[in-house]
């Protein structure tokens, strides 16, 4: 039932919204290490920031808000994990690097859902992935490329002033 939801949720991110699976993928290849930590470390602080949700009135109300989009990013990074995946699969049997996005990131959930049932195994796999998703998803949020800021205006009058005389 829980792989159905996130099939459903994967073929509709490729077909509507493509561009936030593409950049966390990305994130997550260029950023191992980082998107692997960041990931831990979220998950790691999960139960000290809902405890300090629950101790504000404001905290409380925002509790419901807060674990929706945690469960979100979990779900978005766990996507993305499987893309990377079933792209590195595709690649090395086919050998040519156009795949479609569809394609890899079917083919990536689903081994991870057969890797899930392997008895002492599966669960870490799906940790590893869940952790570098979260990571990935943070990397995506605030590791964003600045703006290029605008060049100011061309002053009005170069010439200098001159005191009218009288």
């Amino acid at each position: 039932c829980f792989f159905a939801v996130i099939f459903i949720i994967a073929l509709m991110l490729i077909i509507f919204i493509p561009r936030p699976l593409i950049v966390i993928a990305q994130e997550i290849q260029i950023y191992k290490v980082k998107s692997f930590f960041w990931g831990f470390l979220a998950t790691l602080t999960i139960a000290p920031f809902f405890m300090l949700l629950a101790i504000s009135i404001i905290g409380i109300t925002l509790i419901p808000l807060v674990f929706t989009l945690l469960l979100l990013a979990f779900i978005l990074g766990y996507i993305a994990s499987g893309k990377i995946i079933g792209d590195y699969i595709l690649t090395k049997i086919s050998r040519r690097q156009a795949t479609s996005l569809a394609g890899e990131t079917i083919l990536g959930l689903m081994l991870l859902w057969l890797i899930g049932w392997i008895p002492y195994v599966g669960w870490l796999v799906k940790f590893f992935a869940l952790t570098f998703g979260l990571g990935g998803v943070l990397l995506a949020l605030f590791n964003r490329k600045h703006l290029p800021v605008a060049p100011p205006p061309p002053p009005v009058n170069e010439e200098p002033v001159q005191p009218v005389s009288e």
